[in-house]
């Protein structure tokens, strides 16, 4: 059910299906829009508030690099999605940098399980999920510490530095 509310909040989102489709015209093995620009949307949805404009947009993706050179493929990939949508705030990154085998297996390692969800569109503009998480905690405005890649201090400041709570009311921190 989840899945499919998602799904739905996605195709009602004008801004996110232009992006999804920018991301698309990449032709990248493997991609999602995920974070903060899909944890928006529902939490706004959810928590009548917004809309919450994202503060950058994570595309993740994992694939081959042509000269070996992560960081520079990376940020001509981004200088070609601003030309294509110059006000988004972009933020492209090939997660094999992390040792991710698979998108699966990069999102399960982000800070919280609630944005480690991410959406791709398909050659026929299905919207597909990647949430190896779950969306449980999502779709329950739980935000909690993923310790896969952040340690506890550094935890501690992005929730202080983030302020989801005071943004969206009903969510809660849970330890």
């Amino acid at each position: 059910m989840s899945t499919v509310r998602l799904v739905d909040l996605v195709l009602a989102d004008p801004p996110l299906m232009a992006r999804l489709r920018a991301a698309r015209s990449l032709d990248l093995p493997s991609w999602c829009i995920g974070g903060g620009a899909v944890r928006n949307i529902v939490w706004d949805a959810i928590f009548d508030v917004g809309p919450t404009p994202p503060r950058d947009l994570d595309l993740a993706w994992l694939g081959p690099v042509p000269h070996g050179d992560l960081r520079a493929h990376d940020m001509h990939l981004e200088a070609t999605l601003r030309a294509l949508d110059p006000g988004a705030p972009w933020e492209v990154r090939n997660q094999a940098r992390w040792g991710a085998t698979s998108l699966d297996s990069a999102l399960a390692t982000w800070p919280e399980p609630c944005t480690a969800v991410g959406v791709w569109l398909d050659e026929h503009d299905d919207v597909n999920v990647v949430a190896p998480l779950g969306l449980g905690d999502l779709f329950a405005g739980i935000i909690r510490h993923n310790p896969a890649r952040i340690s506890p201090k550094d935890w501690a400041t992005r929730q202080h530095a983030k302020r989801w709570t005071s943004r969206w009311p009903g969510t809660r921190l849970v330890s």
